[in-house]
């Protein structure tokens, strides 16, 4: 353990482990064993977390967390990483990628990159495999955030600009399961937020 919740073991490349939405480098714990004999592990918790580096609320969103964190990478001696990311830090690893920050930033793209292999191999067996590619939504995760966080996080989202309601979710799986004609495909749901300079 490092200062503000940073979780730093292992020898090796350096591998930095991205968490998701109102998570804590913790939720990495059950693969840090198997990461560790190959990677120098750095599990920082994302700045505006709990056990993370304070953040002003309009600062809160994928480019400020970028921006924060790229300073603690810095700081850390980790200019540049490998960068493993879920969700938001999946969001946070692309936006670092971007900068030139990592030697190599994945998070999603690993699925997205599996779906077409897995719809050729799966055909023959009448299964089809469709991937979504979501924005951020309203669960239950975000209850006790700051609105002024939620709010600068939705604001992403070009229209409606707010986070998705996990009904609108649903309502696509519905239609991925009802249409029988989608399959090999990545749908995009995120009102069209897109990040800086993609």
């Amino acid at each position: 353990m490092t200062g503000y919740g940073t979780y730093r073991a292992g020898t090796g490349t350096p591998l930095v482990l991205l968490h998701g939405a109102q998570a804590s480098w913790r939720i990495w714990r059950p693969v840090l064993p198997y990461l560790e004999p190959f990677h120098e592990v750095y599990a920082p918790t994302l700045p505006g977390h709990r056990g993370g580096m304070p953040i002003a609320a309009d600062q809160a969103g994928f480019t400020g967390f970028a921006d924060a964190l790229e300073a603690q990478l810095d700081e850390a001696g980790l200019p540049q990483a490998h960068l493993a990311g879920n969700s938001l830090g999946g969001a946070v690893a692309l936006e670092l990628g971007q900068k030139g920050q990592a030697a190599y930033s994945a998070s999603k793209a690993g699925l997205i990159g599996l779906m077409l292999p897995a719809a050729r191999d799966l055909a023959q067996y009448g299964i089809r495999v469709v991937t979504i590619a979501p924005g951020l939504f309203d669960t239950g995760i975000f209850a006790e955030v700051d609105p002024k966080v939620v709010q600068a996080l939705g604001s992403a989202a070009l229209n409606p600009s707010r986070l998705g309601d996990p009904s609108e979710f649903a309502s696509l799986v519905m239609h991925i399961i009802e249409n029988r004609y989608l399959n090999a495909t990545t749908l995009s749901i995120d009102a069209g937020a897109r990040l800086p300079n993609v």
